[in-house]
């Protein structure tokens, strides 16, 4: 990948992804299609032949899949 990062490194969101800090108020965050989304960026990224090292959940956490 050529001007960009070529390796990411992810944590795949917890069951307990939906009491994270939000500023959103609408429907209950939906696990099943967090995981679907995030599932799909990861295979986006590797499609574009970025390296990704996925990292298990981190149960009490919820914040956790947001990895600097």
């Amino acid at each position: 990948m050529q001007g960009g990062f070529n390796s990411a490194l992810m944590r795949t969101p917890g069951v307990d992804a939906g009491h994270g800090l939000t500023t959103h108020d609408g429907a209950p965050l939906d696990h099943s299609r967090l995981l679907d989304q995030h599932d799909a960026y990861v295979r986006f990224l590797r499609g574009v032949g970025v390296t990704v090292d996925v990292l298990p959940p981190l149960d009490g956490h919820p914040d956790a899949y947001f990895v600097e």
